[in-house]
């Protein structure tokens, strides 16, 4: 009988210098590019929230939504048959790809989206009127917090903002008992607060203007 040929083990091939080298730099340059993204998301996002009715955790919503269509549409359209990016979610891993797509994806479009929202904002006004209600009990007030009031039949009472009041225009509030809102419409629909002032009547009549608490003094 012949004996069975015995075969060497195929030696594995280690990455070379000049591999390690091109893999580094993708992930250099798309970590550059997460970061960016992040940044110049939450500059935007400071920037442009205040403008906005809009809430906190719908900001994060607009962000986690924004990563997930990178996630799943943009970027896996850029890196069909790109084998830099292929080698790239190899590396790092699904996971922490994922996060960096909506961590720096998702900051960057809710940054632009508030953005172009203000910037192509309408110019009608859309005011709203309303009667100056009791003191809102739960809030305390006091020199530095000033004073909450609710306002009748407000469309928007959990905008606490708009019905917060400093002490020194207690006086003008409730001696004109009607408060009026202005805003103006964003170019995505998102409302955009243009002001607010204590009038006479239902009509708007002897307009003068409340900042909101911390604005104008």
């Amino acid at each position: 009988m012949s004996q069975p040929i015995k075969r060497n083990p195929v030696p594995k091939r280690r990455p070379t210098k000049q591999t390690i080298k091109k893999s580094s730099k993708v992930f250099d340059f798309y970590m550059g590019v997460s970061g960016f993204g992040v940044l110049a998301g939450i500059i935007a996002i400071v920037i442009f929230f205040p403008f906005h009715v809009i809430t906190v955790p719908t900001i994060f919503k607009m962000v986690f939504a924004c990563g997930l269509i990178t996630n799943v549409v943009l970027l896996p359209i850029v890196l069909r048959k790109n084998q830099k990016g292929i080698r790239l979610i190899s590396e790092i891993g699904i996971p922490f790809y994922a996060i960096l797509n909506i961590i720096g994806g998702g900051s960057f479009i809710t940054g632009l989206i508030l953005l172009l929202n203000f910037a192509g904002k309408s110019q009608e006004i859309n005011t709203e009127i309303y009667a100056l209600g009791e003191r809102d009990k739960n809030y305390n007030a006091g020199t530095y917090n000033g004073i909450v009031y609710h306002l009748q039949d407000n469309f928007r009472p959990e905008e606490v903002d708009f019905r917060w009041f400093n002490i020194q225009d207690n006086y003008k509030i409730l001696k004109k008992k009607f408060i009026q809102l202005d805003f103006k419409d964003g170019l995505f629909g998102i409302e955009i607060f243009k002001g607010r002032g204590a009038v006479s009547d239902i009509k708007g009549s002897n307009y003068e203007i409340i900042p909101l608490l911390g604005d104008g003094y």
